[in-house]
């Protein structure tokens, strides 16, 4: 007979059996045997996610691999990813390719196999804007040495007409343009850079009559954001047509900077975000007579330049037309992103030591000027790249405005503006930027 030791767990272990003989006369003799056991058998990692190539500006979503092993029920399984974010965030960096990997670990010690997978994400369509500050700088080169006066003049070429005009109404009670010939490259360069408040032109303006609907400064210069803007996105989207068919979602947009103009070199950073002010995605969506794309955008901008548009979205559309000029800027990868806002955060699989507390700490959140009349710059920066979410709310805890859901990259400084003018009536607000991790606020006081 013999009996043993019963093994107590499922790793290297030790089993001492002892033997006893009997002889016909009850004789007893024993000996014992002492047997090492070895678990050298790592775990099977299977169901490995395949190689993937997605178009610019998609998600990828993918399953954990399945993983076994002959003693451990619950292995356990880790993975790297060379771009740094979580295992699951569907974000991949357009023009890139991200390597992710699997191992796995039983209660032994063995280690299996490592098992990777790559998802390449193709590069975005480059599309070139100058801002207006290029526009009225005569020294000006583009990206292939053209000087500003000859690139406004091919723009040109055809004529241009920014403003508001109805030919089903009799000529002129319906026609505040500003209207650009061949040949006025120069009074576009005497025109731009412009600032000071938006509002309509009227009449009809040329650079022959001196402009006379447009208010302007001494040299001619505009002293109207909305006129200039308007003038600028209509002559970049001449510059990039294919630019106008971009349909803008809900307005967020994500570029890269390009390497001299060239759009088969590699990015020459990462992705940058920007944000449509809202108020002028709600109008574009709202309203049968525009198109949510760049297009409808210019036509939006231009039936506010003509007087078609309430006062209190001049402002916003201003910016909107600058929001564009400025991602694209000399040239630039980039998309809207569809339904970018409904990505819900997640708690990375790795996080820093301490992240919830130190995360907080090392948040900055800003707004001004504050106390602001009409708009206020809101800006932050979190100390690692997270999804965060940037409100606007009254003191009764209303939501008056999103202005950005989406990633934040480490350490940069992301800037958002609140329009107040003409569209909400509070007194105080608060602000709040919202991450996984904890959540900051501040109070915005707004002067009427």
């Amino acid at each position: 007979t013999y009996t043993y030791d019963a093994p107590t767990s499922n790793c290297d272990q030790t089993v001492v059996v002892t033997f006893t003989a009997y002889d016909n006369c009850q004789n007893m003799g024993t000996a014992t045997k002492t047997f090492t056991v070895d678990d050298n058998t790592a775990p099977v990692v299977t169901d490995v996610p395949v190689d993937v190539i997605i178009a610019c500006g998609d998600t990828y979503e993918f399953d954990d691999p399945t993983v076994t092993d002959n003693c451990d029920p619950d292995p356990a399984l880790y993975y790297s990813r060379d771009d740094g974010r979580d295992l699951h965030d569907p974000y991949f960096e357009p023009g890139t390719v991200t390597e992710i990997c699997f191992w796995a670990y039983d209660d032994c010690g063995n280690q299996s196999l490592t098992h990777c997978f790559t998802v390449t994400a193709e590069q975005c369509e480059m599309y070139c804007t100058m801002t207006q500050g290029f526009y009225g700088n005569a020294g000006g080169l583009y990206c292939d040495q053209t000087s500003t006066g000859s690139l406004l003049e091919s723009l040109i070429a055809d004529s241009l007409v920014i403003g508001y005009y109805d030919n089903n109404i009799p000529w002129p009670l319906v026609n505040n343009t500003m209207r650009f010939y061949p040949g006025n490259a120069d009074c576009i360069i005497q025109i731009l850079p412009g600032g000071g408040p938006s509002k309509a032109i009227s009449g009809i303006n040329t650079c022959v009559n001196g402009y006379p609907g447009v208010q302007q400064s001494s040299s001619g210069a505009s002293k109207n954001a909305l006129f200039s803007q308007t003038l600028t996105l209509a002559l970049n989207l001449r510059l990039s047509p294919d630019l106008a068919l971009q349909n803008m979602y809900e307005g967020h947009l994500r570029t890269a900077a390009s390497v001299d103009c060239d759009p088969d070199a590699p990015a020459a950073g990462l992705y940058q975000d920007y944000q449509i002010p809202a108020a002028v995605i709600n109008e574009l969506q709202s309203n049968p007579s525009y198109e949510n794309t760049v297009q409808g955008l210019l036509d939006l901008a231009n039936a506010a330049l003509g007087g078609q548009v309430a006062n209190g979205l001049m402002s916003q559309i201003t910016e909107a037309c600058s929001v564009i000029a400025e991602a694209f800027d000399e040239c630039a990868f980039g998309y809207f992103v569809e339904e970018y806002s409904t990505t819900q955060p997640s708690i990375p699989s790795n996080p820093i030591d301490n992240t919830i507390s130190s995360f907080v700490d090392n948040m900055t959140l800003k707004a001004s000027p504050n106390p602001f009349n009409e708009v206020a710059n809101i800006e932050f920066s979190v100390p690692m790249t997270v999804r965060v979410s940037l409100d606007v709310y009254t003191l009764q805890g209303q939501k008056v405005e999103t202005l950005y859901t989406g990633m934040a990259d480490e350490d940069v400084i992301h800037s958002y503006k609140f329009h107040a003018e003409g569209i909400h009536g509070q007194a105080t607000y608060v602000y709040v930027l919202r991450t996984v991790y904890g959540t900051k606020f501040g109070k915005l006081i707004l002067i009427k």
